[in-house]
Protein backbone atom coordinates (compact mmCIF):
# COMPACT_ATOMS: atom_id res chain seq x y z
CA UNK A 1 0.00 0.00 0.00
CA UNK A 2 1.30 3.70 -0.59
CA UNK A 3 0.32 6.62 1.26
CA UNK A 4 1.32 9.90 0.87
CA UNK A 5 2.02 11.71 3.69
CA UNK A 6 1.85 15.55 4.64
CA UNK A 7 5.16 17.19 4.08
CA UNK A 8 6.21 21.00 2.89
CA UNK A 9 6.26 21.66 -0.51
CA UNK A 10 9.63 20.86 -1.44
CA UNK A 11 9.19 16.97 -0.47
CA UNK A 12 7.55 13.60 -1.56
CA UNK A 13 6.75 11.80 1.74
CA UNK A 14 5.54 8.69 1.45
CA UNK A 15 4.22 5.15 3.68
CA UNK A 16 4.80 2.41 2.32
CA UNK A 17 3.30 -0.97 3.99
CA UNK A 18 1.59 -4.57 3.09
CA UNK A 19 2.10 -5.17 -0.38
CA UNK A 20 3.65 -3.12 -3.06
CA UNK A 21 2.19 -3.35 -6.31
CA UNK A 22 2.98 -1.76 -9.63
CA UNK A 23 -0.26 0.38 -9.18
CA UNK A 24 1.89 1.97 -5.85
CA UNK A 25 5.08 2.12 -8.21
CA UNK A 26 3.10 4.19 -10.57
CA UNK A 27 1.86 6.73 -8.53
CA UNK A 28 4.91 7.06 -6.96
CA UNK A 29 5.97 8.14 -10.72
CA UNK A 30 3.65 10.70 -10.82
CA UNK A 31 4.45 12.45 -8.06
CA UNK A 32 8.02 12.74 -9.00
CA UNK A 33 7.61 13.86 -12.13
CA UNK A 34 5.43 16.57 -10.75
CA UNK A 35 7.99 17.64 -8.20
CA UNK A 36 10.51 17.51 -11.23
CA UNK A 37 8.05 20.05 -12.87
CA UNK A 38 7.81 22.47 -10.13
CA UNK A 39 10.97 22.74 -8.10
CA UNK A 40 14.88 23.17 -9.02
CA UNK A 41 15.76 20.54 -6.08
CA UNK A 42 13.36 18.75 -3.27
CA UNK A 43 13.90 15.81 -1.04
CA UNK A 44 12.58 12.76 -0.28
CA UNK A 45 10.92 10.49 2.81
CA UNK A 46 10.24 7.14 2.26
CA UNK A 47 8.72 5.33 5.57
CA UNK A 48 9.20 1.15 5.08
CA UNK A 49 7.42 0.86 8.27
CA UNK A 50 5.07 -1.68 7.99
CA UNK A 51 5.85 -3.22 4.33
CA UNK A 52 5.55 -6.62 3.76
CA UNK A 53 6.65 -7.44 0.31
CA UNK A 54 7.43 -5.87 -2.87
CA UNK A 55 5.92 -7.85 -5.69
CA UNK A 56 7.87 -9.04 -8.59
CA UNK A 57 6.18 -6.98 -10.94
CA UNK A 58 6.74 -3.71 -8.79
CA UNK A 59 9.79 -4.44 -8.37
CA UNK A 60 10.61 -4.61 -12.17
CA UNK A 61 7.98 -1.29 -12.58
CA UNK A 62 10.18 0.25 -9.90
CA UNK A 63 13.66 -0.36 -11.18
CA UNK A 64 12.32 1.38 -14.80
CA UNK A 65 11.05 4.26 -13.26
CA UNK A 66 14.42 4.54 -11.23
CA UNK A 67 16.47 4.10 -14.15
CA UNK A 68 14.10 6.54 -16.02
CA UNK A 69 14.29 9.43 -13.33
CA UNK A 70 18.49 9.21 -13.14
CA UNK A 71 18.70 11.86 -15.86
CA UNK A 72 16.82 14.25 -13.03
CA UNK A 73 19.50 12.95 -10.55
CA UNK A 74 20.39 17.07 -9.76
CA UNK A 75 17.07 17.50 -8.88
CA UNK A 76 16.94 15.19 -5.62
CA UNK A 77 18.51 16.46 -2.68
CA UNK A 78 18.10 14.60 0.12
CA UNK A 79 16.70 11.19 0.52
CA UNK A 80 15.22 9.57 4.09
CA UNK A 81 14.18 6.05 4.44
CA UNK A 82 12.84 4.99 7.70
CA UNK A 83 12.42 1.73 8.93
CA UNK A 84 13.51 -0.65 11.74
CA UNK A 85 15.05 -3.11 8.85
CA UNK A 86 19.06 -2.59 8.13
CA UNK A 87 18.61 -2.73 4.08
CA UNK A 88 17.53 0.46 4.23
CA UNK A 89 20.72 1.64 6.44
CA UNK A 90 22.99 -0.11 4.13
CA UNK A 91 21.50 1.39 0.95
CA UNK A 92 21.71 4.62 2.29
CA UNK A 93 25.21 4.19 2.73
CA UNK A 94 26.20 3.44 -0.11
CA UNK A 95 24.36 5.06 -2.86
CA UNK A 96 25.34 7.91 -0.36
CA UNK A 97 28.98 7.19 -1.73
CA UNK A 98 28.23 6.22 -5.24
CA UNK A 99 25.93 9.35 -5.41
CA UNK A 100 27.57 12.19 -3.66
CA UNK A 101 25.04 14.50 -5.26
CA UNK A 102 22.30 13.32 -3.02
CA UNK A 103 22.90 13.17 0.46
CA UNK A 104 20.74 9.65 1.81
CA UNK A 105 19.90 9.34 5.59
CA UNK A 106 18.33 6.38 7.37
CA UNK A 107 16.28 6.54 10.35
CA UNK A 108 14.46 4.73 12.98
CA UNK A 109 10.93 3.73 12.77
CA UNK A 110 9.62 6.61 15.70
CA UNK A 111 11.59 9.09 13.81
CA UNK A 112 9.51 9.69 10.95
CA UNK A 113 8.98 13.74 11.48
CA UNK A 114 12.79 14.09 12.16
CA UNK A 115 13.23 12.26 8.61
CA UNK A 116 10.75 14.69 7.08
CA UNK A 117 12.41 17.64 8.26
CA UNK A 118 15.63 16.29 7.40
CA UNK A 119 14.82 15.96 3.86
CA UNK A 120 13.65 19.24 3.32
CA UNK A 121 16.48 20.65 4.27
CA UNK A 122 19.53 20.41 2.29
CA UNK A 123 22.64 22.05 1.00
CA UNK A 124 23.84 25.25 -0.05
CA UNK A 125 23.59 25.43 -3.58
CA UNK A 126 27.46 25.72 -3.99
CA UNK A 127 27.71 22.14 -1.91
CA UNK A 128 25.66 21.23 -4.80
CA UNK A 129 28.25 22.34 -7.08
CA UNK A 130 31.08 20.63 -5.43
CA UNK A 131 29.31 17.69 -4.70
CA UNK A 132 28.74 17.23 -8.81
CA UNK A 133 31.95 18.04 -10.18
CA UNK A 134 33.30 14.67 -8.35
CA UNK A 135 30.41 12.40 -10.55
CA UNK A 136 32.06 10.00 -12.80
CA UNK A 137 31.39 11.09 -16.35
CA UNK A 138 31.09 8.02 -19.38
CA UNK A 139 34.21 9.55 -20.43
CA UNK A 140 36.16 8.36 -17.68
CA UNK A 141 34.79 4.67 -17.72
CA UNK A 142 35.64 4.27 -21.71
CA UNK A 143 38.20 1.86 -22.60
CA UNK A 144 41.36 4.01 -24.10
CA UNK A 145 43.85 3.04 -26.35
CA UNK A 146 46.99 2.46 -25.23
CA UNK A 147 49.97 4.65 -26.28
CA UNK A 148 52.49 2.20 -28.01
CA UNK A 149 51.94 -0.55 -25.80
Amino acid sequence: MFEQLVAPDNVIAIHLSGVLTVDDVKRYKVLVEEKIAEHERFGMCIDLTGIEKVGADALTEDAKVEFELLTHLTKFRRCAFVSELSWPRTLANTFGRLIPLLEMKSFHGNERDAAIAWASSGPAREEMKTAAAVLVTPDDIRPRKSAGL
